[in-house]
Formats: structure tokens, sequence, C-alpha cells
């Protein structure tokens, strides 16, 4: 350490350069715990959390007052100081939460996904911010936000297939060990305003980052992120000479889904349309899937219960889109009836068009799991 960096009591971790805002200082008394824990700290969940808690703070300031307070990030909660002169910071102590409660959540937020042997495997903790710099082997940093999934592990595992396939990224080079995405996990709550405010969030960061980012937004999350670009679309904040970000949209759903729609919202904020694959058998969530297949309306009856589904009042596809709607709305008559089981079976005995689509996978992308894998397959 030289005499610039020099503080009794404290030992210099991290030291301030080009990226990093703030020199970090350990207690002496643990110097030797924390070179042993950045030795270590591949490979070692604890440690590589501790370490990247540290450089957390070292990059990502922000406005913080000097003085004495506590952070938490992720599973580690961090006592330090900010120095009122110099505004390093010197850090105290620090206390990791191996609750169970604390792993079993399913807390919105970001989460890195790391490549594993034969899968994928989402930590259990959030991140604050994604690594820009990472990425695999091409100069893009990956990132994706994931429709509805039962856990943010199982979407962690199935995301890649669709990065892979969007982006036509080498299998191999995606799984290289040190390699990793970033997943925003919204736990199935594509209404809540707030994830909206933290995409915003994200998206303005990976530009300030001047790194090329490339998104993969899947199923439902497709309106949560329309909504994020149209905010942004409207300060002009995401405008340059060079787009830097860009997305691709597969699978989607809700509301803002039209192709259309993506594409204008995408000039309007600057960024750039990679593409969209649309799921053809999602006709029940997609306008244009339901546009693009020959939909004859038909009456049709569930001989056992004696339930009509009224069809042939309905012409034209956005009046058969109502329909479905209305008799699949939880607590309508239809559902307080016969069930869900029922209407799965009632929506999928519908006439479908001269293009023979399979009723088994418009049944199962609506009711099932359909819609998670690349193009509903």
């Amino acid at each position: 350490m030289n005499g610039q960096h020099a503080k009794p009591g404290f030992h210099l971790y991290i030291a301030k350069r080009p990226g990093i805002e703030r020199n970090v200082f350990v207690r002496e008394t643990a110097k030797a715990q924390w070179a042993a824990i950045h030795a270590q700290k591949e490979g070692n969940y604890y440690m590589n959390r501790l370490d990247r808690a540290l450089e957390f703070l070292a990059k990502t300031p922000g406005g913080r007052q000097v003085g004495s307070q506590v952070t938490t990030i992720g599973p580690i909660t961090v006592t330090f100081r900010i120095d009122e002169g110099s505004g390093d910071i010197d850090v105290w102590h620090t206390v990791v939460n191996d609750s169970p409660e604390f792993t079993a959540k399913q807390t919105p937020g970001l989460y890195r996904v790391n490549a594993a042997s034969q899968s994928w495997a989402t930590e259990r903790d959030s991140d604050v911010a994604m690594d820009f710099t990472h990425h695999w082997g091409d100069n893009e940093h990956n990132a994706a936000i994931a429709g509805k999934f039962k856990s943010k592990e199982d979407a962690g595992k199935i995301i890649p297939e669709h990065i892979i396939n969007a982006y036509a990224v080498s299998s191999q080079n995606s799984k290289s060990s040190d390699n990793h995405y970033s997943l925003y996990w919204l736990n199935n709550d594509f209404k809540n305003t707030q994830h909206v405010n933290s995409i915003v969030h994200h998206l303005r960061e990976a530009h300030k980052s001047k790194r090329r980012v490339r998104w993969l937004v899947h199923g439902e999350a497709t309106t949560v992120f329309a909504e994020a670009l149209d905010l942004v679309a409207k300060t002009g904040e995401l405008k340059a000479e060079t787009k830097t970000q860009r997305v691709f949209f597969s699978n989607p759903r809700g509301a803002k889904s039209r192709k259309s729609h993506l594409e204008n919202i995408c000039s309007s904020a600057n960024i750039e349309f990679a593409g969209l694959q649309l799921n053809e058998h999602d006709i029940f969530r997609n306008r244009d899937a339901l546009v693009k297949a020959t939909f004859k309306p038909a009456h049709i009856a569930m001989g056992a219960t004696g339930v009509g589904f009224g069809f042939e009042a309905a012409t034209g596809a956005e009046n058969v889109l109502k329909a479905i709607n209305t008799a699949t709305a939880v607590g309508s008559s239809t559902m307080t009836t016969i069930g869900y089981g029922a209407v799965a079976a009632l929506i999928t005995t519908c006439v479908i068009g001269p293009f023979s689509r399979s009723l088994w996978d418009i049944g199962n992308t609506t009711f099932g799991k359909g819609n998670q894998q690349w193009a509903g397959n």
C-alpha cells in the first residue's frame, strides 16, 4: 500500500480506478480473511457473494451520505462508513443471511444465471446491477426478462434456449464455464408499475455504460417491457448516434404484443428491434397469432355439463377473442359452473381452419407450459 492510500487500522481492499468510484478499505484485523476470500471466490458461493458485495459498493456509490450506515446486498448485510473528505468506504463488518426463508424466496428483481455442466443455475439472491462487461465471446451482454414460469429457477434454465435461437448464438459458446446472463424475474406479476420503473433503470444503466446489450423479452413480460420503452421514448434519454441495445421478443403475450406496436415503440425509444418469434398456437393471448389462424366461429356444447359456448354470436377475430376472454375469466359463470379443465376442453374443441392446427398445442399453450419453450414447442 502506498502512502496515499494508507489509513490507520484499515487495509485497502479495492482501489479506485476507471469503473471503480471509491476506494474500499477493510479492517486491518480482517486483512488475512479478506485476502483469502478474494483468492478463493471462484467456485465458492459465499466468498463470491462477499467479494461482489464490496465491489458493488465501490462501483455504484450513488448519492450515499457520509458517515456510518448499513446496506443489504442480496444475502450480505454490510456495515460501513463513507469518509467525508475522501469519499472512501471503510467496511466495519459483514453478515451473511443464510436462513431457509431467504433461500426460498421468489422475490422479483435482477438475478445472475450461471452456466452449469448440464444446465443453467439461477443464483438464489438478487443483484443490484448487471455486469455489462460480461459477454459470451461476441461483445454483447445478455439480459432477459421472463414471462410466466413456476419459479425463477425454471425460467433460468429455459430462457437460454430463447437467447440462443433468437440471436443465433453457438450453444457451445454459451455454455462456457464462466458464462452467465442477467435475468429480470417478475414473479408472474405483470401489472406492477414498480417493475416498469426497474426495467427503465436497467435500460438507463446499460446506456450509460456504452456497452452493447441484447435483451430477450419472453411471453407476458412483453407488455411490461413495452411500457418501459414508452417511458424512455418520452424522455428521449437513450438517444445516441449509435444504438447500443437491441431486443428480441419471444412468444410475446399481452395487450402490447402486436409486432407493429413493438417495432414502433422500439424505434421511438432508440432500441434496435432485433426480431420476434410468434407462437402460432397462442391464439388466445396474442392477437397476431389469432389473426394468422383461420378461425371459424362455431357453437360448441359440452354434453356432459349442458354448457354452451356462444361462438355463434361472434363474428370476426376480435369478437371471438372477447368471447374467449369472457368464458375464461376468473369468476365467470362458465368458469364457476364447469371449472378450468372443462373450459380448456371446451375452448380447444373450437373449429380451426384449413391449416389443421393441433388442438392439443393450442390447449397446451393456453393452459399448460407450451408458451415457455422456444416457438411454443
